[in-house]
């Protein structure tokens, strides 16, 4: 074999091996910075390949951007990835991209669609639930992201979780919705229709308005066709919704049970950020989840900075509330701080609405006497003198 002749009367074997060029692939694109082991992968000439690998110990992870594993897959090159595997050449866990990323070939294969090379990764065990590096987005995830429905119904009947969250703690329904994917929405809905599957929907469009109203990422229209969405698979699948009674710090409004109380309020900018609050704290005091404190700390910070008093203390209240239905007793120095931002902006607060929240929220007990808490309540009793 030529090749093999090469690789023997070469003087600098891996020099000779490594070299790099620049060549049209099988698909006609033009691809830079290729080696003679891409070449004969690129043209399926398998023999060339395992000669430049086992006599001329070519690079395998040397590719034009990724590993030659990785490259394949991004392709949608089957007969590359099950050459590359079958004989031992790659590892389809280990193998990842050059990216920060660090995606295995189950992810990438996932972002493209390529069900083939899914069906054929998962007959060899691979890592279902491997994530990125920076999102932390598994297999069906990303497929959901890109819309691939073939791709993730295999990753789900083959066992891989939809419920599990990413770095943000979004699950592939959400991350579904946000990039508008309703195919993978109702099949996720359809597969899973329970009232978390719901929950993780509907949270992701109130953070969405929580975090994006008044900027130039807020999709209001996005927002209304994702919530009707919900509403009209929850008739479907006869899921209802668990609503509180309404309280003074959200005006008194309850969280819309019907589409027809969704459309009376869809053009009501004000009333949609209830409405995203409303959702927010119902489910996340149904899932005990402690970060619906700092969401709402921060609410209490905006309210500060628009000078709504009564509100900010109405919230605190309910936030108070809400520590002891979580037994959380760790609070005090975000309750300090807010009655400082409030007292150091040199506007009034009516004293029996101070006095009352101070008792409530600083009131020492056999329980909770420890040395924070007598100092929190020295530093807000310093700070009332102002009133």
């Amino acid at each position: 074999m030529v090749v093999g002749e090469i690789i023997l009367r070469s003087t600098d074997k891996a020099k000779t091996v490594e070299l790099e060029g620049r060549v049209h692939s099988i698909s006609g694109d033009l691809v830079d910075k290729v080696t003679a082991l891409w070449c004969a992968l690129d043209r399926a000439h398998f023999s060339v390949a395992r000669t430049l690998i086992n006599l001329g110990k070519a690079d395998v992870n040397h590719g034009p951007l990724h590993p030659l594993l990785i490259d394949a897959t991004i392709r949608g090159r089957l007969d590359i990835v099950e050459f590359l595997v079958e004989n031992d050449y790659a590892d389809i866990n280990e193998t990842k991209t050059n990216d920060e990323n660090k995606s295995n070939c189950l992810i990438i294969a996932a972002s493209h669609g390529h069900t083939q090379i899914i069906e054929y990764l998962i007959k060899k065990n691979v890592e279902l639930e491997s994530k990125t590096c920076v999102d932390e987005n598994t297999a069906l995830a990303v497929a959901a992201i890109g819309g691939h429905l073939e791709s993730l119904r295999l990753l789900y009947m083959t066992g891989a979780s939809s419920n599990m969250g990413n770095h943000t703690k979004k699950t592939p329904i959400a991350l579904a919705a946000e990039n508008n994917q309703l195919d993978v929405v109702n099949f996720l809905l359809e597969q899973n229709h329970d009232h978390a599957t719901f929950d993780d929907l509907e949270l992701g469009v109130a953070l969405h308005i929580l975090s994006h109203k008044g900027t130039e990422e807020y999709k209001p229209e996005w927002v209304i066709q994702i919530l009707r969405h919900s509403f009209i698979k929850r008739t479907q699948l006869n899921i209802s919704k668990i609503i509180a009674e309404s309280i003074a710090v959200y005006n008194f409004q309850k969280e819309c049970q019907s589409i027809d109380e969704l459309d009376q309020i869809q053009h009501n900018a004000d009333r949609l950020y209830i409405e995203a609050l409303l959702i927010q704290e119902r489910i996340l005091v149904l899932r005990k989840d402690e970060s619906l404190f700092t969401l709402l700390f921060e609410q209490t910070n905006e309210l500060i900075g628009k000078g709504e008093f009564d509100r900010c203390l109405d919230l605190t209240l309910h936030i108070f509330h809400l520590c002891q239905q979580f037994e959380v007793h760790n609070c005090h120095q975000q309750f300090f701080w807010v009655f400082y931002t409030m007292f150091n902006s040199k506007m009034s607060i009516p004293v029996d609405r101070f006095w009352e929240t101070c008792d409530l929220v600083f009131k020492p007990s056999q329980e909770n006497s420890n040395d924070f808490h007598k100092r929190d309540a020295r530093y807000l009793l310093a700070t009332a003198g102002k009133v």
